[in-house]
């Protein structure tokens, strides 16, 4: 429900760093077969908890008065 609310150009940059994080796990899985890498420290990207933050890339912010207008889906509104 939350990726739901999300504007297009938001989701798409938590696709974009969701790439970046198997892309570099892949890496290391490659660099532990060369023997350059210990295969026990090579772990799969995880979900964080309930609870957890994480960086929110907003490519577009509009400003009204002293107010910052967040973009989300028509979904949400």
């Amino acid at each position: 429900p939350n990726y739901k609310a999300l504007n297009s150009n938001m989701a798409q940059q938590i696709l974009k760093e969701v790439d970046g994080s198997f892309k570099s796990f892949f890496g290391l899985l490659k660099l532990a077969k060369q023997g350059k890498y210990a295969f026990k420290d090579c772990r799969l990207p995880h979900y964080l908890p309930k609870d957890g933050y994480t960086t929110l890339v907003i490519g577009f912010v509009r400003l009204k008065g002293n107010k910052l207008i967040l973009p989300f889906s028509n979904g949400f509104k």
